[in-house]
């Protein structure tokens, strides 16, 4: 794979401006962050006394951030942050904060132990240090100077009391077990002396000691301990399967368990630290991206004409008009001051948006319950608080194995720049053809290109691409790297605490990511203004035809088109040939339920490049290329809305699917375009009869040549012609036009014949044969090269590793692979049914 290098064939990670000098000091500012962990799935379950928890001292303060979720085996929490007072902090106390914060990360955490991390009292980045907190009063916490002085000794002597009921506890017959218990009860009902669970072992709990440990338990009449371990999670950012939440629950002596000093609130916190904060980083650094890009800030479109700044937040809409516009603004200090002094309140609290409702199965639209959370949060933070989840999620790349990536987003951005593009070139070259248009489309939005506007803007820096294994990659704050580290995961690199490996393709995913997430969120105007940032220009017509304009503007945007795909001529003999060459449109109007203004436009789209007859327009060609990007977005973008549920992969399947020349030929017939075709060619109308006879005794009509009938045998795929699909895009770029520039009515014309493709695809996402096929078989598998029949068709031969063979007959040699392969299922289905 060719990999972009940068700086010692690595990216270095990108270390968000919040955390760049910020490490407290007695004579500069303080903040203070509470870390509040709290149960979702089992909220019985008390996440330590109450008493105690940990918190951030930061010299910076920090933006607001949405609510994250962890994932343990006794269910999900979810993390939230609130700025407390700090109160006074002098020079001892912050050594004693420096010496607990390097205990923490070493004892709780367990990451700061590697010889190359070393803790450095004056690390420039991530200063920040983590505290210990206590409750003094009801909803008044502090750092907790009494832990901060302890010397970590652990009491002796325990006895079983209700008091014990959240501790955290060790077993002191093994000193070297760094295991620790929380206490979830005091079992009054069970002593040293009750049965033991496994009479295979031992009759009760002090033989069971004697014999496995040589342990002489001394009280016999003690109450035992309901404990379940505390264990570090590997990776809480994703979720725990179910059946493997349970956390087994034991039963310990009291006489012979050392209490831990410090509270269980504590360790429930710092166990997650690595984690969380990683997650905490992660969602700093896509706040900071997005302050960078910024929002739209002019609601007029029209704008676009004059200068480069952008228009409304319309919600977009696939079949109805736009909805209300919605404000979008940015957090800043001086907006979040004059809050507090608004309330009269000192605190920042987190704004509460769950990470799940925009991970990989985000929708385009949301649901009744998450718009109006939408709704509130806007109008509390100013929109830019949930946003950040979306461009979270476009940073994110499959790689890092977390429960949410860019490859949803990629596509959906994927097929908007397409159409964007598409029409600037429409709109910027009205002299070039077909041919032309589409190598400029291929050199604009090619990974190469995209690649270097996105380095320019240094946007691999922001990116996640690596899994998170806090052991190797994950640097804690506060310490620095010795020493360039080699180890097995990163098979002979230098350090991963810096840096990280992706290639071209990864970057240029993130940039049509980052579209599709703006696009999501806002508008066409959110997606142009982060194209716009990007250095990617559109014309301004292509900004009047999606963001909504003036009459006047739209009316001058199709004029500029029309005076180059109509041909001047004497007018009578104009409209006399306009005419006769349109006389029997009104039934295809009919057929596909809508009327065309000027019909020229449609006799353009039916006109194939032979017909020299027409002298009053050109041919469908450039017609043809806008109505491909237009139908491409347009699906693509449905299928993302109404079909959450698809994963990447068969999001790109059924888009595959319906976006291609054999479904658009099927309808094609079905509607009747072939009637109407314009044509100078036998040859291409015979081939057109023949697929249009197939159809017809096909009893699918909506089967795709991905599909395999199990019962059907016929050796021959019929090729659907070409130029069958070309006039279904053409005529919907020509119905664009028409409408002027309304791509909501292009949407409910194209809906009505699409839509049952739609939802077949969208319940049973289909896989291409030959791809199929090599699933099935990963190797051994051989495909011939297409040999040419008498016939003039082409011939493949497919052989399976059992060395059956399977040849399929088609018209060119692709068409031939899907035949034989289709052969081949069919053959595998029938001799192993499902």
């Amino acid at each position: 794979m060719k990999q972009f290098v940068f700086s010692d064939c690595e990216v270095s990670k990108k270390i968000p401006e919040a955390l760049k000098d910020c490490r407290p000091s007695s004579d500069g500012p303080l903040n203070l962050y509470q870390i509040n962990v709290e149960p979702v799935e089992q909220p019985e379950v008390s996440f330590g006394t109450g008493s105690a928890c940990l918190g951030i001292l930061t010299a910076k303060r920090f933006p607001q951030l949405p609510i994250f979720s962890l994932y343990l085996k006794s269910g999900e929490v979810r993390v939230s942050f609130e700025r407390i007072p700090v109160g006074d902090v002098s020079k001892r106390i912050l050594q004693q904060i420096d010496c607990w914060h390097e205990h923490c990360f070493k004892r709780i955490v367990g990451v700061g132990n590697s010889p190359s991390l070393l803790f450095a009292d004056s690390e420039k980045y991530r200063g920040y240090r983590i505290v210990p907190l206590t409750i003094l009063k009801e909803s008044c916490w502090t750092i907790d100077r009494q832990l901060l002085s302890s010397d970590g000794a652990v009491s002796q002597e325990l006895r079983a009391t209700g008091d014990l009921v959240g501790r955290v506890v060790t077993k002191k017959y093994l000193p070297n077990q760094k295991e620790r218990f929380r206490v979830v009860s005091v079992r009054r009902d069970l002593t040293p002396s009750s049965e033991f669970p496994d009479k295979s072992k031992a009759v009760t709990y002090s033989e069971y000691y004697l014999q496995r440990y040589e342990v002489h338990i001394r009280d016999m009449e003690q109450p035992l301990l309901e404990v379940e371990s505390l264990s570090r999670n590997a990776n809480a950012l994703v979720k725990v399967e179910k059946g493997s939440r349970a956390l087994k629950r034991i039963h310990l002596v009291p006489e012979l368990c050392d209490v831990d000093p410090l509270p269980v609130g504590v360790w429930d916190a710092g166990l997650l630290l690595a984690p969380l904060l990683w997650r905490f980083e992660q969602l700093l650094t896509a706040e900071e991206l997005r302050v960078a890009i910024g929002t739209p800030t002019l609601e007029n479109p029209e704008c676009f004409l004059e200068q480069p700044q952008y228009g409304s937040s319309e919600a977009c809409q696939m079949s109805s008009p736009p909805s209300k516009k919605k404000r979008v603004a940015h957090c800043s200090e001086k907006a979040m001051a004059a809050s507090e002094h608004h309330s009269g309140k000192t605190t920042d609290v987190w704004i509460r948006v769950d990470s799940a409702d925009f991970g990989s199965s985000s929708s385009l639209s949301s649901g009744p319950e998450e718009g109006e959370l939408r709704e509130e949060q806007e109008r509390e933070d100013g929109g830019g608080v949930p946003f950040v989840w979306k461009i979270a999620t476009a940073l994110t790349a499959k790689s890092s194995a977390d429960f949410f990536n860019l490859e949803r987003l990629e596509t959906l951005g994927d097929s908007f720049l397409k159409q964007a593009v598409s029409m600037s070139l429409f709109w910027q070259y009205s002299n070039k053809h077909e041919g032309q248009l589409t190598k400029k489309r291929s050199r604009a939005v090619s990974n190469a290109k995209l690649f270097l506007l996105a380095r320019k803007r240094a946007l691999p820096t922001y990116m996640f691409v690596a899994r998170f294994q806090p052991s190797v990659m994950w640097l804690p704050p506060g310490f620095s790297v010795s020493s360039p580290v080699e180890t097995a995961d990163t098979k002979g690199t230098s350090s991963q605490y810096r840096t990280q490996l992706m290639s071209d393709k990864c970057v240029a995913d993130c940039l049509e990511a980052l579209i599709g997430a703006y696009l999501v969120y806002g508008h066409y105007s959110y997606a142009f203004h982060v194209m716009k940032w990007f250095g990617i220009s559109v014309a301004p017509a292509v900004v009047v035809a999606l963001s909504g304009s003036s009459l006047e503007h739209v009316t001058s945007c199709v004029s500029q088109i029309s005076d180059v795909s109509f041909y001047e001529g004497s007018g009578l003999r104009n409209q006399r040939s306009l005419e006769t060459l349109c006389a029997k449109f009104s039934d295809f109007e009919k057929s596909i339920e809508y009327k065309f203004k000027d019909k020229r436009w449609l006799l353009q789209a039916l006109t194939h490049p032979s017909f020299h007859w027409n002298r009053v327009t050109d041919s469908y060609q450039r017609l043809e290329f806008l109505g491909d990007a237009l139908i491409d977005y347009l699906v693509t973008r449905k299928i993302f809305e109404d079909h959450p549920h698809l994963n990447p992969g068969q999001l790109t399947d059924v888009r595959a699917a319906l976006v291609c020349n054999d479904t658009f030929a099927e309808i094609a017939v079905q509607r009747g375009y072939h009637h109407h075709l314009k044509a100078l060619s036998p040859r291409l109308f015979k081939a057109i009869d023949l697929y249009a006879e197939s159809r017809e005794k096909d009893d699918k009509p909506e089967a795709s040549v991905m599909e395999i009938d199990v019962e059907n045998d016929d050796d021959e795929e019929v090729e659907a012609p070409k130029v069958l699909g070309d006039i279904f895009e053409s005529v919907a770029g020509a119905i664009f036009l028409d409408s002027g520039l309304d791509i909501d009515v292009l949407w409910r014309v194209y809906l009505a014949m699409l839509l049952p493709y739609i939802e077949k695809y969208g319940k049973d996402p289909p896989i291409q044969p030959v791809r199929k096929l090599h699933e099935m078989f990963p190797s051994g598998l051989q495909f011939s090269a297409a040999k040419k029949e008498l016939d003039g068709g082409l011939s493949c031969t497919v052989t399976l590793p059992s060395g059956d063979r399977f040849t399929g007959v088609a018209r060119n040699g692709k068409l031939a692979r899907i035949v034989a392969a289709k052969k081949a299922i069919r053959h595998l289905k029938r001799e192993i049914p499902d």
